[in-house]
C-alpha cells in the first residue's frame, strides 16, 4: 500500500458581496422588473396650470400618451415588452418627464386641439421650458 496523501479540510466562509445591493444597477433593474406595474411607482400628484381649458387639454393628452404607450407595449412579445419599449422610446417614466411636444413626436401621436398651450408642459403639468423646472424650492 502506498502512503495516503494528507487530507485537506475545506472551510466554507461567507464573504460580503462585491457590490452592495443598493448600488447595483442590474439588481435594481431586476427588482424593478419583477414588481407588478401597479406597485412600481405611484404617479405624483399633478401640478396642473390654472384654467379649465388647460386642465381638459392636459387630461386628453395624458389619456392619449398612456393609450399609445399601452398600445406599443402590447405589440411586443410577452416578457420583453418593457425592455423593447425602453430601447426604442425610452422608459415611460422618462417620457413623462419630457414636454408633451417631444412625447407626441416620439410616439407619433396626432396633436389635439389647443396643443400649443400644453406643448411645453410635461405629464405632471410642470413647465419644462423654464430653467427651474424639476428643482425643488
Amino acid at each position: 500500500m502506498t502512503p495516503s496523501a494528507p487530507k485537506h479540510r475545506a472551510s466554507v466562509s461567507e464573504s460580503p458581496l462585491l457590490v452592495p445591493l443598493a448600488k447595483s444597477k442590474k439588481l435594481a433593474a431586476l427588482r424593478h422588473s419583477s414588481q407588478p406595474p401597479d406597485v412600481q411607482k405611484p404617479a405624483p400628484s399633478p401640478r396642473v396650470p390654472h384654467g379649465r381649458g388647460l386642465h381638459d387639454s392636459m387630461a386628453a393628452a395624458k389619456i392619449q400618451v398612456d393609450a399609445r404607450i399601452a398600445e406599443i407595449i402590447a405589440a411586443y412579445p410577452q416578457g420583453k415588452q418593457q425592455k423593447l419599449f425602453a430601447l426604442r422610446y425610452g422608459t415611460p417614466e422618462s417620457l413623462r418627464q419630457m414636454p408633451f411636444a417631444a412625447v407626441f413626436a416620439r410616439l407619433q401621436i396626432a396633436k389635439p386641439a389647443q396643443f400649443s398651450h400644453i406643448a411645453h408642459l410635461n405629464y405632471w403639468g410642470e413647465d419644462t421650458a423654464s430653467p427651474d423646472s424639476g428643482k425643488g424650492g
